[in-house]
């Protein structure tokens, strides 16, 4: 089960990196935010649990965000655990599991883990582009807090034909700049990407989590581009940094598009959807602030929204749900956002918020790791144009 794994990070140095002794690149500039638009919480339905833990025979989900290839008939990717499952039903609570499609491989860059976070179908032949979370564990000792792997993270790419469950694995599309090191303390690379095409279909955007060790840089997210014709493989991709999209996917470096630095905490996990109706790009992601994981606190992290006219300048996050956004044992979790868009008008968008949730986090039936629930959710936005 993915609790022995984590993308969401654990530690409090993984959090808010403390300088390390040796030369290390600077943190980039922190990002600049979208000037006169803001993304606003108009009002949210109650948790209501879709899929509770063990049903099914899963745990552990949802590990990243719901990956939908398709409403009707009802198809989608699910992580539980540290593989991933093709899903079908006429609703989300009702769906069962009809193949592990995409699991660790004995070696490589997804030895530990293979979590699909995005996906998109080719409007040529069908082909499905998934883009997974892969984690390398081969020679790292497991973290503190829960217990989990630490691990070397990686954006990797496996297709699959029109028709068919057989996804084939393709390798690493997108890598961070630093070389594996098995005494971190604390996870690496890149992961946990989300993938949309842009309006008009040129282009590929792609959001992923950044586990730097350069000094005074929590996790953050970063952002690449690629050619939409390229099918987002290897080579493809170009990450933003210092202002443009200048560094190679595979090694380049990255600057942030959302980061919690100035709060001293994390931000992971992006998921992000186009809305035509108000041309805006609205991402939700798991925000984790410095100390939301000690004893007795009052987290002050949880699940943020923020929205963009071009995916790069965001608005000020918003926090939807409060609460501890990695497992933490015994207390009450929240992770792993999707957003599906019900409808929307220019201004305004009504929504289902899905997301992992635990009560009381844990490896036991009467403390259960992190189940799907969902919540619906109004949002307003604003624009000074």
């Amino acid at each position: 089960m993915r609790c022995q794994s984590i993308v969401c990070l654990i530690l409090p140095i993984v959090l808010w990196c403390a300088p390390l002794s040796g030369a290390e690149p600077a943190a980039p500039t922190a990002p600049r935010g979208a000037e006169g638009i803001g993304i606003t919480i108009e009002r949210t339905g109650p948790v209501k649990v879709i899929i509770p833990s063990g049903q099914h025979g899963l745990v552990g989900f949802p590990d990243e965000g719901i990956t939908f290839l398709s409403r009707k008939p009802l198809s989608f990717l699910l992580v539980a655990g540290v593989s991933t499952r093709l899903m079908q039903g006429t609703s989300l609570g009702t769906a069962a599991p009809v193949a592990e499609v995409i699991a660790p491989s004995p070696d490589g860059p997804d030895n530990g883990y293979a979590g699909v976070s995005a996906a998109i179908t080719d409007p040529k032949d069908g082909t499905i582009r998934a883009f997974y979370h892969a984690e390398d564990w081969e020679g790292y000792d497991k973290l503190g807090l829960n217990g989990v792997n630490n691990f070397l993270a990686s954006v990797c790419l496996a297709t699959c034909p029109a028709g068919s469950r057989v996804f084939t694995k393709q390798g690493p599309v997108i890598t961070g700049p630093d070389p594996k090191d098995t005494t971190s303390k604390h996870p690496q690379g890149v992961g946990t990407a989300s993938v949309t095409v842009t309006p008009g279909g040129k282009y590929l955007l792609a959001w992923f989590t950044v586990y730097s060790p350069a000094a005074g840089r929590g996790s953050e997210i970063g952002m690449a581009r690629a050619p939409a014709a390229s099918g987002g493989g290897a080579g493809s991709w170009w990450k933003w940094y210092d202002g443009d999209f200048s560094e190679p996917g595979i090694g380049g470096r990255s600057s942030p598009v959302i980061s919690f630095r100035e709060r001293k905490g994390a931000a992971m996990d992006a998921s992000v959807v186009w809305v035509p109706e108000c041309r805006r790009y609205v991402m939700v992601f798991t925000g984790v602030i410095h100390g939301d994981t000690a004893p007795e606190s009052d987290p002050q992290g949880g699940i943020w929204v923020a929205c963009s006219r071009e995916g790069i300048a965001w608005s000020e996050p918003t926090r939807i749900v409060k609460g501890i956004g990695v497992p933490c044992p015994g207390r009450e979790c929240t992770m792993h956002p999707s957003l599906v868009v019900n409808s929307a008008t220019a201004d305004t968008i009504d929504a289902t918020l899905l997301y992992g949730y635990s009560p009381s986090w844990g490896f036991t039936v009467e403390a259960p790791s992190h189940h799907l629930v969902g919540r619906t959710v109004r949002l307003t936005l604003t624009d000074g144009e």
